[in-house]
């Protein structure tokens, strides 16, 4: 499944998301966890943030991985419409003979 991951700006091969800070200026406030049978399970975070810069970085973190995700989807759908263009059979043309018309 490791192929599933994009090569990261960076150039980082890591199939690893982080979101990360340094020092005080965020903590874990809050996280609760659902699952389903047969359904991908769900983690939800809360993180409070005492300063600008750190919600900054926070957030730039979320939306790079949202990025990946976006691009990663829109290269699998353009793929799979190429290959439904392919295999569908162009239809025949019904042409009709009316005699010496």
């Amino acid at each position: 499944m490791a192929d599933d991951f994009d090569e990261d700006a960076d150039r980082d091969l890591s199939a690893y998301r982080m979101i990360s800070w340094r020092g005080n200026g965020a903590r874990l406030k809050n996280y609760t966890t659902a699952t389903k049978m047969g359904a991908p399970g769900i983690i939800k975070i809360e993180i409070e943030t005492f300063d600008t810069y750190t919600m900054d970085d926070l957030i730039r973190d979320l939306k790079q991985i949202e990025d990946r995700q976006k691009k990663a989807a829109q290269a699998k759908k353009t793929t799979s419409k190429v290959v439904k263009k392919i295999q569908k059979p162009t239809p025949l043309l019904q042409l009709t003979y009316r005699g010496g018309e």
